[in-house]
């Protein structure tokens, strides 16, 4: 039958319908609805994590440490004929305790404890 003889509600979802990629522009439209207000609940934890960031930054300590890292990852790219790097992903931190000795038991971890330590 024809869409005139429809409720005024299902003739208005009928003509909803027709909208090409309508979820998509919905969803869009629900994102922009609640943007700003994610962006208040994130606000805070954004700003902690900037706050920290600037504390290890002027951590002559922090600073220190990675740059005996740095230095240990050259000498060892170094002996694998790789050239000097001028710095690293703070993701490659997560690989000092997979780097291991000839013993299997000592890690890169453990000898820059013994370092700063």
């Amino acid at each position: 039958g024809s869409p005139a003889g429809l409720h005024i509600v299902d003739q208005f979802m009928f003509e909803m319908c027709k909208i090409p990629h309508i979820n998509r522009r919905l969803d869009m439209l629900l994102a922009i609805r609640e943007l700003p207000k994610c962006m208040r609940d994130l606000q805070p934890l954004i700003h902690k994590k900037i706050d920290m960031c600037q504390q290890l930054l002027s951590s002559g300590r922090f600073v220190a440490v990675l740059e005996y890292i740095l230095a240990i990852g050259n000498y060892l790219n170094e002996s694998a004929g790789k050239k000097k790097a001028k710095g690293f992903h703070l993701s490659s931190l997560a690989k000092l305790p997979e780097l291991r000795g000839k013993d299997r038991t000592f890690t890169l971890l453990h000898a820059l404890v013994e370092q700063i330590l």
